[in-house]
């Protein structure tokens, strides 16, 4: 289940149509047609579809099936990529409704989630896990970071720091640890925590 198959069923539910969901927002009829074929709608507009259906931002977004799971609870996180050594969200104006607990008041900002793309970090994090990780916040040895080097894509792993090199380790034994100069080294992140996959 997706963004556009929720909207669509949750419309439906209320007996709306597209223009009908689309007066209630102030917007064009046709704004709600896009939703309903893919297209995002701004941070605004997701947290008020959330208030108007009374559902969780992971239920509209099709990342989560429980309805409802404290959305007044809750916090909001970028959902980033790392690709060719540059972040960028994964869709331009996609948030992620986290726990309070997670992420610092006032903090959001610093915060952005992403998925990990192989298994080198089993049995602890799985592909499938969310993983929350603040930028900006100073490496120490022993930290899981989202990391690149030169133009490779963004990889978590484990950091240890050795005189002017850096040890990049996997959990998984069979991925061998890599070992780079500190200036080849881009940290985008630290992990601060995730949401396990079931």
């Amino acid at each position: 289940m997706n963004f556009a198959e929720r909207v669509k069923i949750l419309r439906t539910e209320k007996g709306l149509s597209q223009k009908k969901l689309a007066d209630n927002f102030n917007l064009d009829a046709t704004t709600v047609a896009k939703w309903e074929l893919g297209s995002f709608p701004n941070e605004n507009t997701i947290k008020g579809l959330c208030e108007y259906f009374n559902v969780s931002t992971d239920y509209l977004l099709g990342l989560s099936d429980i309805r409802v799971q404290g959305l007044k609870e809750s916090r909001w996180a970028e959902v980033m990529v790392i690709k060719n050594e540059k972040p960028y969200k994964a869709s331009r104006e996609c948030f992620i409704d986290l726990p309070r607990d997670m992420v610092e008041k006032n903090n959001d900002h610093n915060y952005f989630i992403t998925k990990i793309l192989d298994d080198s970090m089993l049995p602890f994090i799985d592909k499938a896990d969310l993983l929350l990780f603040k930028k900006d916040e100073p490496v120490k040895t022993g930290d899981i970071v989202l990391v690149a080097v030169g133009t490779s894509e963004g990889m978590v792993k484990k950091y240890v720091e050795k005189d002017n090199e850096v040890e990049l380790q996997s959990f998984n034994p069979y991925y061998p640890t890599t070992t780079y100069s500190k200036d080849k080294v881009k940290i985008y992140g630290v992990l601060k925590n995730s949401i396990k996959s079931f």
